[in-house]
């Protein structure tokens, strides 16, 4: 089905989609024993089933079953983070952090939600802290997204390059890095990073219309249109080519990323750092 939203990039959410995804569904990490640990296995399952709402309710119930286990509130972080539910996932991933204040995938998530909040500069600490304890693409993702927001593309750039380092068929590092390109005028190197992406088996319709937002801020309008017609509804087609033109006429790259999560923010909740 086509969505009939604008083009979803990073909200802050991602930021850059920043296209910035969540932990897998159903990857919770450090399951605790017991009732506690069924309950995780449910809510995982649930949550990749495409019910947040009942999966969040169960990684509460396991938490309060397992207090001292970081493993519920991880699940309940990325599941809020999901659907937006930023300050919920603050809460969730201070509790998760003063249990194992070095668990690299609450500091990522922690992260996630961050950028969520607009709140780019305290999500570089916990990508750096979780970057300290081990490196990780997901970490260099999220470190690239905060950078973004606050206009400095050579240093996102940078971060998403590491990234691909360590994991080169990154989907979400890839599809960043174009859009971090385009939006910094780097638009032929932007279109050829975006064109990888969306070439990858796990690219989505994000990570094309990302592709199509390249082609329109070089001026590639035909292209882009084409793109976005294979993703969206006519309205919504043409929101998006009136939305490229305005983003042309922008030239500070911290003002083009806070116009483009403000989009994300009103047409759907960010999923989160990829």
């Amino acid at each position: 089905m086509r969505s009939t939203a604008l083009a979803k990039w990073l909200t802050a959410a991602s930021v850059i989609a920043l296209t910035a995804c969540t932990n897998p569904a159903g990857k919770s990490v450090g399951t605790p024993r017991g009732d506690a640990g069924t309950l995780v296995s449910l809510a995982d399952t649930t949550r990749a089933t495409g019910d947040p709402a009942a999966a969040a309710s169960l990684y509460r119930r396991a938490h309060v079953l397992s207090p001292q286990d970081p493993a519920p509130l991880i699940g309940l972080g990325e599941t809020l983070n999901a659907i937006g539910s930023y300050l919920e996932a603050n809460d969730a991933w201070t509790k998760a952090l003063a249990i194992d204040p070095n668990n690299s995938e609450a500091l990522n998530g922690f992260g996630v939600t961050l950028t969520g909040l607009n709140q780019p500069h305290l999500a570089l600490a916990r990508f750096q802290s979780s970057l300290a304890v081990r490196p990780n693409a997901r970490a260099y993702n999220g470190l690239g997204v905060a950078y973004d927001m606050l206009g400095e593309p050579t240093n996102a750039q940078s971060s998403y390059r590491s990234g691909l380092s360590l994991d080169p068929a990154h989907v979400g590092l890839m599809s960043n890095l174009g859009v971090s390109f385009a939006l910094s005028g780097r638009y032929s190197e932007g279109i050829s990073m975006l064109e990888r992406a969306t070439a990858m088996p796990g690219a989505t319709a994000r990570d094309r219309l990302n592709l199509a937002l390249a082609y329109g801020l070089a001026g590639e309008m035909e292209k882009a249109e084409a793109l976005a017609r294979g993703e969206l509804d006519e309205q919504a087609v043409l929101q998006n080519m009136a939305f490229y033109n305005t983003l042309r006429g922008m030239t500070d790259h911290a003002q083009k990323v806070a116009a483009l999560g403000q989009l994300n923010q009103r047409v759907s909740p960010a999923s989160g750092v990829r």
